[in-house]
């Protein structure tokens, strides 16, 4: 028989334990939460009645406080920015209220040493410690933030300038051009393009160059009125989206202040560098009602801007269209006339004039196209430069030159010099030199009758390494002259520098030799300067007998013209050379 004492005692002890073993368990859980919440990455806060209650070591971080008991009893809202407390209020009074959950949202909290902190918040209601409370999770976004700013400035800004880019103008624009539609507002969009802004490239380098278009970048956004909008395109071009405009004459003033602010030098690495500037204007509406139009018709008005020699403003014309399409059809044949065989070289022959004797013949492009006929340098040679196709005509230029003299020595012709015309872009290129020696070696034509001509303009374009190619060909044998001499930025301290065998003298200084005493001033000073320093003289453009009589009494050299002879083709120069047995 069971004493029931006995078992009441037991059951009671049973209890006891399982009760304990249940606290015991429970504490071991709460502890085992306790230290998981603790060591959490984000910030874990219960506030009860908006008051903090618990606190984890990544909330005393996040908000800056040395120890617990300084974030203790806080006032949650005292901790969110005062542009979103009161958000924030509601929405965590409801969280409350309704036992509900807040999903993440963005705020900004304000540290205890009073700095702003991007945050993410979450929260939800929870039973803490026997009533309810609020459990708020935090997570400090900053770094996100600015990853996500950075990534907005390579979409949206130029890395270089920090200006819009094309993304953001567009973008901008568009936005613009709607309110001017409905507002019936006028507006103007400029297409800006630095003149010869290469040159600092390839003289200076491109570290150079960079700083040069941060600094552009900063006068024109300092030149333009506050309403404008200026962007980097790409390279050295800009562009400009001028609203509130009350009458054409305020495009005009803004465009002449852009002008005028490149008249000043810009100082890069303590060195001075003057650069001007080309501008196209399109208006809206009468040039276009969309972007794209509007951008397309003001970079056609630039490109008319440096057809006539940059530093000034153009506004768009219909027929600016036509030119430009021109442009472009003509570009699309020059690039085919090299592999079509459709150019063909002339020689005008060089005479001494006191022997009458010829001394060289000068190699001159002539484009043979099928639909037009010859076509002559002036029309087609500045696209191949502006293009880069000069580098390789040129090149063919000069191997058939080299190829043709080396023909007519051989043919029994008495050996003379053949010149060509260089431009800047061939000797700027670091292999010209090499491409010399191969061509006179493939040839076999002697490096003594090969004379290259460069202009004085083309020489400044890199004068240093200009003056370093010269001076390799020197070295080589090949004879050296400046072109159109008198034309470009002639400066005695750089001819010095030049060391070269010729000067020609620019055939506008022959035409009115006989009848401007200026014309006639410079021509005699230019034959008795380079007689001074060695040089030979030769005349340019000599057409009439009056020209001749006075070049003779100035005792100038060599002269070039139609009073001797034209421009022949390759059969009508053989035959000249044979029948004059000169």
């Amino acid at each position: 028989m069971i004493d029931n004492e006995r078992v009441g005692i037991y059951g009671i002890y049973t209890d006891i334990t399982a009760r304990k073993q249940a606290e015991r368990a429970l504490a071991e859980s709460e502890e085992r939460y306790r230290k998981l919440v603790e060591f959490l990455p984000d910030a874990i806060i219960v506030h009860r009645e908006s008051k903090i209650e618990y606190s984890n070591m990544a909330a005393l971080q996040l908000l800056g406080g040395k120890t617990q008991q300084e974030i203790q009893g806080l006032h949650i809202t005292r901790l969110i920015h005062p542009d979103y407390a009161e958000t924030a209020r509601v929405r965590l009074t409801a969280v409350l209220r309704d036992k509900a959950y807040m999903p993440m949202t963005e705020y900004k909290i304000v540290r205890l040493d009073g700095t702003v902190v991007d945050v993410e918040i979450s929260a939800t209601w929870l039973s803490y410690r026997g009533e309810d409370a609020v459990l708020s999770v935090i997570r400090d976004i900053t770094e996100r933030k600015k990853a996500q700013e950075t990534i907005n400035n390579l979409a949206y800004y130029d890395t270089l300038t920090g200006l819009p880019n094309r993304t953001l103008f567009q973008e901008c624009f568009a936005i613009e051009l709607a309110h001017a539609k409905r507002n019936n507002a006028p507006l103007a969009v400029m297409f800006l393009d630095l003149d010869k802004f290469k040159n600092v490239n390839d003289t200076l380098g491109h570290g150079a160059g960079d700083k040069l278009l941060k600094a552009i970048a900063e006068r024109l956004q300092k030149t333009v009125r506050v309403t404008d909008t200026v962007s980097r395109m790409s390279g050295d071009e800009f562009i400009l989206v001028l609203s509130e405009l009350n009458m054409v004459e305020d495009v005009v003033n803004v465009a002449q202040k852009v002008l005028d602010a490149f008249q000043q030098p810009f100082i890069v690495d303590n060195n001075e560098f003057y650069t001007t500037i080309s501008i196209g204007i399109s208006l809206f509406p009468q040039d276009g009602t969309e972007v794209e139009a509007l951008v397309k018709n003001a970079d056609a008005a630039m490109y008319k801007a440096k057809e006539i020699g940059g530093n000034n403003y153009q506004f768009f014309t219909p027929n600016i269209n036509e030119t430009i399409i021109e442009r472009q059809n003509l570009f699309n044949r020059l690039r085919k006339a090299l592999n079509n065989k459709e150019f063909e070289v002339h020689y005008q022959p060089r005479v001494n004039l006191k022997t009458g004797n010829i001394t060289g013949t000068e190699a001159l492009l002539r484009w043979r196209r099928p639909d037009r006929g010859i076509i002559l340098p002036a029309e087609f040679i500045p696209i191949a430069e502006e293009t880069g196709l000069i580098v390789p005509i040129g090149e063919w230029v000069l191997r058939t030159a080299c190829a043709k003299n080396k023909s007519w020595q051989e043919q029994g012709l008495v050996p003379l010099r053949v010149s060509v015309n260089l431009s800047a872009k061939q000797v700027q290129m670091q292999s010209f030199v090499m491409t010399v020696d191969r061509i006179l070696k493939e040839t076999g034509l002697d490096p003594m009758y090969l004379e290259l001509e460069i202009t004085e303009s083309a020489v400044i374009q890199n004068m240093d390494l200009t003056l370093k190619v010269l001076s390799q060909l020197k070295d080589m044998g090949v004879y050296i002259s400046i072109d159109d001499f008198g034309t470009g930025y002639s400066c005695l301290s750089r001819l010095k520098r030049m060391n070269v065998d010729m000067l020609k003298v620019d055939q506008t200084f022959i035409r009115e030799v006989m009848n401007d005493k200026n014309d006639y001033a410079i021509v005699s000073s230019i034959i008795t300067m380079a007689h001074n320093m060695d040089m030979v003289v030769t005349a340019e453009g000599v057409d009439k007998e009056e020209q001749l009589n006075i070049l003779n009494s100035l005792n100038c050299d060599d002269m070039q013209g139609y009073l001797y002879s034209k421009p022949l083709t390759e059969e009508e120069f053989l035959r000249f050379m044979v029948e004059t047995g000169k």
